[in-house]
């Protein structure tokens, strides 16, 4: 009794993925553009949060750059939290919300540090400069997750930080 040699099976050619519909500018602004305008509405309220208490005093500097700070902050880590919840959806779009979010708070951060150097003089120039210099390879860390966008930002404060902070040195 010979073995049963199997029967050469051919192997069906992979139909290839459907074409992706083309983009149309409803969709892109909607997609994008929306999300992004969005994240540049809460990073200005953020910031003039920050500019209204000084205005009328309503509560002291300090908890105006605590405050700040916490929101910042916050608004980072919902980000990360949003994107790292998109990647455990099986089918996900490209989403721009948790960049959107990052940038917005990586913004606020930037105005709370340089607001306690500036405008209260609660922390001196040096860990002010420290901070803004952190804050910004912060942005180029994060950029690694969520995109070119928030390198862009992280380049523009960490360039930006040298010309903010007064030195009686400059080198």
């Amino acid at each position: 009794a010979e073995p049963a040699v199997p029967a050469a099976t051919e192997q069906q050619p992979v139909p290839p993925p459907p074409a992706r519909p083309p983009r149309d500018m409803e969709q892109a602004l909607a997609s994008r553009w929306f999300v992004w305008i969005g994240g540049v509405a809460i990073s200005i309220g953020g910031l003039l949060f920050i500019k209204y208490a000084y205005d009328n005093g309503l509560i002291s500097p300090s908890l105006q750059i605590v405050l700040g700070l916490i929101i910042g902050f916050a608004l980072i880590a919902s980000g990360e939290w949003l994107r790292r919840k998109a990647f455990s959806v099986p089918v996900q779009p490209t989403s721009y919300v948790p960049a959107a979010l990052s940038a917005a708070g990586l913004a606020i951060v930037f105005a709370a540090i340089y607001a306690a150097d500036a405008l209260y003089q609660l922390i001196a120039p040096a860990p002010a400069f420290f901070g803004l210099a952190l804050t910004g390879l912060g942005a180029l860390a994060l950029s690694r997750r969520q995109g070119p966008l928030i390198a862009a930002l992280g380049l523009l404060g960490s360039y930006v930080t040298p010309a903010m902070i007064p030195s009686q040195e400059p080198s």
